[in-house]
């Protein structure tokens, strides 16, 4: 995972800021807009915003960029839901 971390979080940061603040917002609760993703181990990703952190924990253990892009597709799914 340590890897593709650094390329997985500038994606999820440039194409999928939305996703991110619909995940966090909805998903975790949490307020506001321009979440970024902070980090990313196998089993979640850390979200950030003005200094606050929500962690974001995956269904499995990740072991692969294919894992984690399946994981956010579907909890985007899932925060789209949500409304």
């Amino acid at each position: 995972m340590a890897a593709i971390e650094d390329s997985v979080v500038e994606h999820m940061n440039g194409d999928h800021a939305e996703a991110l603040d619909l995940i966090a917002n909805r998903l975790l609760g949490r307020k506001g807009n321009g979440w970024k993703m902070g980090g990313l181990d196998p089993d979640g990703a850390d979200l950030v915003l003005d200094g606050r952190w929500a962690r974001v924990a995956f269904q499995a253990s990740m072991a692969s960029s294919r894992q984690v892009r399946a994981e956010f597709v579907r909890l985007a799914a899932a925060a789209r839901g949500k409304a």
